[in-house]
């Protein structure tokens, strides 16, 4: 017995290990394999540039197979998200339009709508991309595998998306806002506001927080014990 000869079924479960390059040498080994090879191409993307994410929308969502459907890991900057290409370019800490230009960001909306198999996601820039485009947060509380996730450049009014989402995340990075940098007007970072996200979370192994200075209605120690205690 050969590998081509193995029902459609095995072959699935086989290539579901493949990715990237190794998706694409199976795939162009025979006309047997490569429908059953090609979707796991494209399970792995990281997108950093307007033109790439574009490209992206069409490829996942054109042609007979939907396939933002096979994707399982996606990492999106957020210059992606921005219409002027040459934001490609500038740097963060130079560039004024980091913090309002995601005109591209229903684009970005369309695919996390339709890439419900997701385990692991990175958006930068999330609380612009919220702001802008609704249907993000409802995209991500429905993705059922997600297991990593990492959010960037928010605060506490962002965070009732977690609140909501079906996933049993294992682990979580929250990289909050500088204010000198990227300021969202003053928006809050709260011990409160983040148990209150983090809570749905049972099986939480690993919680990363970054320009995380909580300020406002914070917990004093006995509370936050309690807190911890309180998690279901």
């Amino acid at each position: 017995m050969n590998l081509v000869s193995l029902p459609d079924d095995v072959l699935l479960l086989i290539f579901s290990y493949l990715r990237g390059r190794d998706a694409l040498n199976v795939a162009i080994t025979s006309k047997r394999l490569y429908p059953l090879a090609l979707p796991r191409i494209a399970a792995m993307i990281m997108c950093w540039t307007p033109i790439a994410l574009r490209r992206l929308h069409r490829y996942m969502l054109s042609g007979p197979q939907l396939r933002a459907k096979y994707l399982r890991s996606l990492s999106i900057d957020v210059f992606a998200v921005c219409k002027d290409e040459q934001t490609d370019y500038l740097e963060p800490d130079t560039d004024e339009r980091y913090a309002v230009d995601v005109s591209q960001v229903q684009l970005l909306g369309d695919l996390l709508l339709r890439a419900p198999n997701l385990t692991e996601l990175s958006l930068e820039g999330f609380h612009w991309c919220l702001c802008q485009d609704p249907r993000i947060g409802p995209a991500l509380q429905s993705m059922g595998q997600l297991a990593n996730l990492r959010l960037s450049t928010l605060g506490d009014s962002a965070l009732y998306v977690l609140r909501e989402c079906k996933a049993n995340i294992h682990r979580l990075t929250l990289s909050y806002y500088l204010e000198g940098d990227y300021s969202l007007g003053g928006e809050p970072k709260t011990l409160t506001a983040l148990f209150s996200a983090i809570s749905p979370f049972r099986n939480l192994r690993i919680l990363k927080l970054w320009n995380f200075t909580p300020y406002g209605a914070s917990l004093s120690p006995t509370e936050l014990r309690r807190s911890r205690l309180s998690r279901p």
